[in-house]
């Protein structure tokens, strides 16, 4: 069991009106019936006019019929005369005072009553369905709508057995209220039996009722990004030289002071960028470069002849040890311990 709520009544009050307007305490019941008989007679007296909606407006016991039209001129009549016939007889029907004013329709295409009662018509002359549904909706969605939805219920095609065909394009967002949604159904007796025709026509989003609720919304988010930009404009502001430097940082790394120019000092580099021989200034945890003049000299016993025991490399390699007359003599590795044989 499907939960389907009529587009336009759920929107009564947000972004559409009542078509009955006005506030009866003691005969509701009474007037509710005279609208309905008005709508009904004026819609079946002027079916050839395309009748959009009638909207009925009360004051004391004056009654303002407003009739939207696609053909105002088949209404008017030749100097006013159906007008004045239409409202004699809507008079002598209710007893009261009755004002006729009729407005046209300037986009038959984008109401979804005379999208709807076209299909009908097409129908009842035996066109195609799906020829007149699918013509529908491209000049539907030629003048300008967001999405379309028609549905067909009946005997289509004068089948045997009845079916439902859709047809939808665009978005026709049925949950969201803020939409502009018109909804409309005709019928169309054909020869086969009746055919229902629904048309859901989405219009865009209509805010009339929402801007001040959404202004305070732009307003708050307003507030917030500037907060947000002075917050980065501070830091911003902020230099390199107002932050401490990093723990255990190398010289001119990034967490140097701001007298640096970062990297390597440029005093002691050659041309090719690498260091010479003058020392770097030991800031950070790797000892100072040592020059050959700086370099310990060798013991009294090794420079009297006496082996030197082999140099060990870190890898665990053994350098062969040189004795003064030039002679090499291999070097051994016993038990872990490196001694000359």
């Amino acid at each position: 069991m499907g939960q389907k709520v009529h587009p336009v009544g759920m929107r009564l009050g947000i972004n559409r009106t009542w078509k009955s307007r006005w506030f009866a305490k003691k005969n509701y019941a009474e007037l509710l019936k005279e609208d309905l008989t008005i709508r009904k007679y004026v819609t079946t007296k002027l079916a050839r006019a395309g009748i959009s909606e009638v909207i009925i407006e009360r004051k004391a016991d004056k009654v303002v019929v407003n009739v939207r039209t696609a053909r105002p001129g088949i209404v008017i009549g030749r100097k006013g005369i159906e007008v004045e016939r239409l409202n004699k007889e809507l008079e002598h029907l209710t007893s009261r005072d009755i004002r006729i004013n009729i407005l046209e329709v300037k986009k038959v295409e984008l109401d979804a009553q005379l999208v709807a009662e076209h299909i009908a018509k097409q129908l009842e002359s035996r066109m195609g369905f799906r020829r007149a549904v699918r013509k529908a909706v491209e000049s539907t969605m030629r003048m300008g709508a967001k999405g379309i939805k028609i549905r067909c219920a009946g005997r289509l095609g004068g089948s045997e057995m009845s079916r439902v065909q859709e047809h939808h394009e665009g978005r026709v967002p049925l949950h969201t209220l803020r939409a502009d949604i018109d909804f409309a159904k005709a019928t169309a007796r054909t020869t086969h039996g009746a055919v229902g025709v629904k048309v859901w026509i989405f219009k865009g989003e209509k805010l009339d009722g929402m801007i001040d609720s959404l202004e305070e919304e732009k307003r708050s988010q307003k507030s917030q990004r500037d907060s947000f930009r002075g917050r980065r404009d501070d830091r911003s502001d902020r230099g390199r030289g107002d932050r401490p430097p990093r723990r255990g940082a190398r010289s001119g790394g990034r967490g140097a002071p701001s007298g640096r120019s970062g990297g390597r000092s440029s005093a002691g580099r050659s041309g090719s960028g690498r260091p010479t021989g003058g020392t770097r200034p030991a800031s950070g945890g790797r000892p100072p470069r040592r020059t050959d003049a700086e370099k310990p000299a060798p013991s009294a016993g090794a420079r009297q002849g006496g082996e030197s025991k082999p140099a060990v490399k870190k890898s665990g390699e053994v350098k062969p040890a040189v004795k003064k007359s030039g002679e090499v003599k291999p070097a051994v590795k016993k038990s872990g311990t490196n001694e000359g044989s």
